[in-house]
């Protein structure tokens, strides 16, 4: 280990000079890293190196560079000094931050930024905890046991991740998931949008307040969806057991596999299935649509509307029908359709052009 190197930069076009702070640790004693910066750029990057190299880009009166071990720990900051702190920090230059290390050694990553954005590339470790301001993340080929990924107004992109556990998180801004291998995902947005693609595990739960959800891909053993005021919708979506939930939005969903049990309270449902299911949907004023894909179909059916219309093309074997409420059953009624809506029309056909 040495002491960290400082190199200026002047550039004519800037009203400060441009610094460069560099360090490097070897890399067999350290198995947790720690990185926190105010509003330094986070980027990680692999090597075939046994060291660890450390580069910062700053300014004069910027953010400097402090690294030091304690045991097995790396702490690694970027920060303003005390002296250069001010109440309003706008207009600041672009500072950033470089780590390049070999992939397969730190256990445990600690990465927190207050306005910097995070990218990161092919980590491997135990566990990957992320935290940014209003910075985004960008985080690209993680293997990891477990990683936790938040940001307060910034968006989220995380692909090509192998974990068993992952959490994520955001207030305001939005999150793009693709290609997951994992055992249990959980998400929430607040008033961002959350997109969702190529998603295999066991465990799938998104929550957003004002944000829609969208998935393409998706299959599980168990899912759970809730957006208060947003939609949801789901194409190719396979799992044992899906629940989903709207207060004001919408549900669609083609090309279902599995068992489903939606509401909304004045969103309308669209379920358009591969296969036979047991399906429980309820809303209040909006219309369902439920929509089979083949004729070999083997269900109880019971519908309730309170002042809407129901149709349906299958072949039913009715059992009671009472005003705008009947049940019956078609096949061997292996599974269970129950479809309850306030003041909105129900549909239950075969629909081949549609899934």
């Amino acid at each position: 280990m040495g002491c960290i190197r400082m190199k200026i930069v002047t550039f004519s076009n800037s009203a400060k000079q441009r610094l460069t702070q560099k360090e490097s640790f070897q890399v067999e004693a350290i198995k947790k890293l720690d990185i926190t910066t105010s509003h330094a750029d986070v980027e990680v990057y692999i090597h075939e190196e046994s060291v660890i190299n450390i580069l910062l880009e700053t300014y004069e009166d910027g953010p400097v560079l402090i690294a030091n071990i304690e045991n097995d720990h790396l702490h690694i900051t970027a920060k303003n000094p005390e002296k250069s702190m001010r109440l309003f920090s706008v207009n600041l230059p672009q500072c950033r931050l470089q780590i390049t290390l070999p992939k397969n050694h730190i256990e445990n990553w600690g990465i927190k930024t207050g306005s910097g954005d995070v990218y990161t590339q092919a980590l491997s470790a135990e566990m990957v905890l992320i935290r940014t301001g209003s910075g985004d993340v960008n985080a690209l080929g993680l293997t990891v046991e477990k990683a936790n990924i938040a940001a307060s107004s910034g968006d989220l992109k995380i692909h090509d991740l192998e974990v068993n556990d992952l959490e994520f998180e955001t207030s305001s801004g939005n999150v793009k998931l693709k290609t997951v291998h994992g055992k249990n995902i959980k998400g929430t947005a607040g008033s961002g949008n959350i997109v969702i693609k190529n998603i295999n595990g066991e465990r799938l739960e998104l929550d957003t307040s004002s944000g829609n959800i969208k998935l393409e891909n998706i299959s599980v053993d168990y899912a759970s969806f809730r957006a208060s005021s947003g939609d949801i919708k789901a194409e190719y979506l396979k799992a044992d057991e899906t629940i989903m939930k709207t207060s004001s939005g919408g549900v669609k969903v083609k090309n279902f596999s599995g068992n489903v049990k939606g509401t909304s309270s004045s969103g309308n449902v669209k379920l358009l299935c591969v296969d036979d299911g047991s399906f429980d949907i309820k809303t209040g004023s909006g219309n369902i649509t439920v929509g089979y894909g083949h004729e070999q179909i083997n269900t109880d059916i019971e519908v309730k509307t309170g002042s809407g219309k129901i149709k349906s093309n299958l072949p039913i074997n009715t059992i009671s029908k009472a005003g705008n409420k009947w049940a019956g059953n078609v096949g061997t009624a292996e599974n269970h359709v129950h479809l309850r809506t306030g003041s909105g029309d129900v549909k239950i056909n075969v629909m081949k052009e549609e899934v």
